[in-house]
């Protein structure tokens, strides 16, 4: 994203990609809400921290007070760590159930539980989003109303291959085949390439805007929404496949975010539990953990 700016009266946040193109929103915020006709000079001048040569009268005033940078009153880093264990998690999927022998009916049970549980929070992830994320994004951004169309329609799209699944899933489990097989990998697939795209738009340009127009407060109910789906005794293990691709930093500052009681019983049993379920799927040695 370019540059992110807030009108301090209406609280509006108005952005660019350029200079040029946030200039334009500006001087359309400005007709529309202050009756007033600004100028590119006038603008740049406020905006690269000049004084304009003239005075501004009190009219264009408020209007160009949108040229004080937004404050950040929310961090949504931890955000990126839930899509890059979704990222990764659906594109293991397809593999695993192509890698099912054919009528190995409890390899097949134990990987549709671990399909149908990922899906299922990949569900409430978008649900908490669609509930609570777009409608505050929507009554309080301007010029942003194809990229919050694109990303409801994309939560749509994978909505309705999530159904997809749902429905070819139990007729894989039970008498896993090519027949049975192949189709759900193919949806599969796509599932983990349309996130792919989504949450690289969404990182870009979404979540800097979140930052700026979502509360701390707002944010964190984002969370819990995703959070209540997930029954108490899965949990710590959850926490396990978040934190598998974590930098140590970040290892630091999300289990900080979880309560103490919480977060030594990851350590004394989470883990392992997670660790030895994590093998136990991918059939290979320990997931990178910590």
């Amino acid at each position: 994203m370019g540059l992110i700016l807030t009108c301090g009266p209406s609280g509006t946040v108005i952005t660019g990609d350029t200079e040029e193109e946030l200039v334009s929103n500006v001087q359309a915020h400005a007709r529309e809400h202050e009756n007033t006709e600004l100028s590119r000079e006038r603008i740049l001048a406020e905006l690269r921290g000049r004084n304009p040569e003239q005075p501004i009268d009190g009219a264009a005033s408020a209007a160009e007070k949108v040229c004080a940078a937004a404050p950040k009153l929310c961090d949504t880093s931890d955000m990126v760590i839930v899509h890059r264990m979704f990222r990764r998690e659906c594109a293991l999927l397809p593999q695993l159930v192509a890698a099912v022998p054919v009528g190995d009916v409890t390899r097949a049970r134990t990987i549709a539980e671990h399909v149908r549980e990922v899906l299922d929070m990949l569900h409430h992830h978008h649900l908490g989003e669609d509930e609570l994320l777009w409608p505050r994004l929507s009554t309080r951004t301007r010029f942003h109303a194809d990229l919050l169309a694109r990303m409801d329609s994309q939560h749509h799209a994978l909505a309705v291959l999530l159904e997809h699944v749902a429905t070819a899933l139990p007729a894989w489990r039970d008498a896993p085949a090519a027949s049975t097989g192949a189709p759900l990998t193919a949806m599969l697939e796509q599932i983990s390439h349309g996130l792919d795209e989504h949450f690289d738009e969404e990182e870009a340009r979404i979540l800097p805007i979140v930052e700026r127009v979502i509360t701390a407060a707002e944010y964190q109910e984002v969370g819990q929404r995703g959070l209540v789906a997930i029954p108490l005794t899965r949990r710590l293990i959850m926490l396990g496949y978040l934190l598998e691709d974590t930098t140590p930093r970040e290892r630091t500052d999300f289990l900080a975010a979880i309560p103490t009681p919480a977060r030594l019983a990851y350590r004394l049993i989470g883990a392992r539990q997670h660790r030895r379920e994590a093998s136990r799927l991918r059939g290979g040695g320990p997931p990178r953990y910590v």
